[in-house]
Parts: C-alpha cells; structure tokens; sequence
C-alpha cells in the first residue's frame, strides 16, 4: 500500500524495472487471461503512468521485430501463446481470429487500421443488454497467422497520435 497524504493506493502487483520486468508482468498478469480467452472470456490489459515510464516499451506495442525474448512486450507474448495454443487444438477447434486497433485521444475513439483521413471513422464504445460490448466503428479484420496480427499492430503503432514532450520526443498521446 502507499499512502500520499489524504490518498492511500492499493497494488495487487509491484514490478522493477528492467528488461525481465515484462517476463513476469507476463506470466503473473497476463498469461491468467489469455488462458481466460480460451475459456470464452473477454480480458483487457490497460497501462497507464507517467509520460516516459515505459508503458509503450512494457506493453510492446512498438516492438522491433527482432528484438530478444527477454526485450519483447506484454503483447508479442500474448500473440506468441495465443498461436501456440492454437495450433496445439487445430485438429479438435476450428478458430477465427479478428483484429481491431483503436486509439483514444482527447475523449474520442479513432479506429487505427484503416488509413487517416478527415473523415476518419470515429468509433464508439457502448454496453449492450446481456453484458456485451459493442464496438461501433471498429474496422475487424481476420488473421490466419501471428505475422498478420504483427503487421496489423505496427501499422496501427504508426498511425497513432504522437508529440513531442519534455519528456519524451515521440509521446503517445492516446491509449490504444
């Protein structure tokens, strides 16, 4: 728990820097929900902090394509169990995997597959009765491999929106 001042935080996790941070943020965090995905639940990973922190490197969004196992992101490694267990069930399930991108920026939703235009579609986030979401305005495309999904999430990379910062000289400003 930290305490500053009237505010007091509770953390169920507390990760060090560090090139093997993302291996156990991975297998602690994220690895539960993947396992989830092939249950029939919907999971979200969500990283928020200071301009800087590193959320971008830890979540691998901007990943270089050959970079080391212990460099790769929390979604590299997602992709990579995903399509491993796929092809251990391939002769028992058949699977369809769709893929979106969106980006949030000041409030607004911008679907980040398809080129910018100034009538970029704008996507809208909303419940739907019987607990679903619905993602109005998102572009799903289908990938039949991991090199598909990897071209997808760097073309996305490339398209969000971005400043420079006095901490930063490529700041995402979005969430994606």
């Amino acid at each position: 728990q930290v305490i500053t001042g009237p505010h007091s935080f509770s953390y169920d996790h507390v990760f060090g820097g560090g090139g093997k941070g993302s291996d156990k943020l991975y297998e602690e965090c994220v690895a539960p929900l993947v396992d989830g995905l092939f249950g029939g639940y919907n999971a979200t990973v969500f990283a928020y902090g200071q301009t800087g922190s590193g959320k971008t490197y830890t979540m691998g969004s901007a990943f270089p394509q050959m970079c080391s196992d212990e460099e790769r992101g929390v979604i590299p490694k997602a992709m990579d169990a995903i399509f491993q267990r796929i092809a251990c069930m391939k002769d028992s399930k058949e699977f369809t995997i769709k893929v979106g991108f969106v980006e949030i920026h000041k409030e607004e939703g911008k679907e980040l597959r398809a080129v910018r235009t100034s009538t970029s579609t704008s996507v809208h986030i909303r419940e739907v009765p019987g607990g679903g979401i619905m993602r109005a305005g998102v572009n799903e495309v289908e990938v039949n491999n991991q090199s598909e999904m990897i071209a997808g999430l760097e073309r996305g990379t490339c398209l969000r929106a971005t400043a420079a910062t006095g901490m930063n000289q490529r700041s995402s400003r979005s969430h994606a």
